[in-house]
């Protein structure tokens, strides 16, 4: 399997175009904003005033960076590159002179490993840029940038970091298993893409519009209660728990939310669907 996912490894990285407009895009938008934001500083006396007044905190912004890939942009990206790594097999006509000596699920497995080394590398590549530039522009216009490095302080960072990561990764392996089903499906990188940004942004925007005006068409408030099973919300909910111990609020005012352990549960159960089915359609597929 060591050998397999080198390969997959060497593939993806030699497409320069394709890692560099997905995936690699998060780190090179990384230092453009810290870029733009010391030029504002230089231009701005106002604004460095209120940098030096009210300066970032550095574990806010390393915790911040896996929130970015909850966002419907980010996600787009990262869809992307997932159907890219999974339908383009089909795409370059390479599966018949991989598959003869590895075995389906081998090869499968080790796509969703490359796709998860991948994303942890390139925001754990982000988190460094930004909190280390932003520590030199705290230290360029003499703000202060707290908290202090303790041993507390870096064990609490941590903790934080990976619950948030950990969340957030949940997230984004579920529409990753969505485009990597569709796919496998239809063979094509074009069709994993659309169908996959299509059902993002349904689950993001969509739904809650037609949730919502279906219940006020009905009276039945109870209809917006579906929502509470989206990834989207689920993720946001433990998100909510994890940092401020108490739920995410529903659509409508009043109606019921999920505890911590009931989203863990759903969440869970949209991860094994979108992996399992994409790898029960791989290893069932008549490879021509």
């Amino acid at each position: 399997m060591l050998d397999l996912f080198r390969a997959e490894w060497k593939k993806a990285t030699g497409n320069r175009l394709l890692v560099g407009c997905t995936v690699w895009i998060f780190p090179i938008l990384g230092c453009g904003a810290l870029s733009l934001f010391t030029i504002i500083l230089l231009a701005s006396s106002g604004s460095r005033q209120d940098f030096i007044n009210e300066p970032p905190r550095w574990d806010d912004i390393g915790v911040g960076v896996w929130g970015i890939a909850n966002f419907p942009i980010s996600r787009l990206f990262l869809i992307s590159f997932a159907a890219t790594l999974f339908a383009g097999e089909y795409q370059y006509q390479t599966l018949k002179s991989v598959l003869p000596g590895n075995r389906r699920l081998e090869l499968i497995v080790t796509k969703f490993m490359a796709m998860t080394a991948f994303i942890v590398i390139t925001f754990v590549a982000t988190i460094f840029i930004l909190v280390i530039g932003f520590g030199l522009i705290c230290l360029l216009f003499g703000a202060d940038y707290p908290p202090a490095v303790t041993g507390s302080t870096v064990a609490e960072f941590l903790k934080d970091l990976l619950l948030n990561a950990s969340i957030t990764f949940a997230s984004t392996l579920i529409f990753a298993g969505i485009a990597a089903l569709v796919s496998i499906l239809t063979r094509s990188i074009l069709f994993g893409v659309m169908a996959s940004v299509f059902l993002t942004l349904i689950e993001s925007f969509g739904l809650i519009l037609v949730l919502a005006l279906i219940a006020a068409i009905t009276h039945l408030d109870v209809i917006t209660d579906l929502y509470l099973l989206t990834p989207t919300y689920n993720s946001g909910n433990i998100l909510q728990w994890v940092n401020d111990n108490s739920a995410a609020p529903p659509i409508l005012e009043g109606r019921a939310t999920l505890s911590l352990s009931e989203s863990v549960i759903i969440l869970g159960f949209w991860i094994i669907s979108m992996v399992g089915l994409s790898i029960l359609a791989f290893q069932r597929q008549d490879i021509q």
